[in-house]
């Protein structure tokens, strides 16, 4: 929903609950309670909350709000030190990226590294440059219940990408 960066608003949350009947999550830089407030008032399911920007009280706080409003809480890592940082903070499902955050480069193995020392009872789903079938299941492989594809859906002609990943 940012918009400066990303060409977004916290009113295509608004549009895209209307639209869908599947859980709707808002990803941004949330810095403050009232904004996983104003989240669940427009519609979203679920937030992303970025421990590397927040402290260990203000995640804390925010993914128990998150819970109380009946929403899911969605650590974004990067390293092994933020994904301790959002299992104390009990956080139910962490989104691990393998892009480095300053340099945008894709840094594959060392979040597969990071994603086989997750601990048992989250969800973690691992997103950054995959792009291939042995990428799905190498995710997998080291824990990852899930994986979160943006870019080769979207540079791409999408049947072909689709095709790559589940390996057609």
């Amino acid at each position: 929903t940012e918009p400066r960066f990303f060409d977004g608003s916290l009113s295509d949350v608004r549009a895209v609950r209307q639209r869908v009947s599947v859980p709707v999550l808002r990803r941004d830089v949330l810095v403050h309670p009232a904004q996983v407030l104003e989240s669940r008032a427009e519609g979203a399911d679920a937030v992303v909350l970025v421990p590397a920007v927040l402290s260990i009280s203000e995640l804390e706080t925010m993914v128990g709000l998150a819970g109380e409003l009946g929403m899911a809480a969605v650590a974004q890592v990067h390293s092994t030190s933020e994904l301790e940082r959002a299992l104390e903070c009990e956080a139910p499902v962490v989104l691990l990226n393998a892009r480095d955050p300053e340099t945008l480069e894709v840094r594959w193995e060392e979040a597969l590294g990071v994603a086989r020392s997750q601990a048992e009872g989250i969800i973690l789903v691992l997103e950054g440059g995959i792009q291939s079938c042995s990428q799905v299941l190498a995710a997998g492989q080291a824990g990852a219940k899930a994986v979160l594809v943006g870019t080769a859906l979207m540079r791409s002609d999408p049947e072909e990408s689709l095709r790559r990943l589940v390996g057609d």
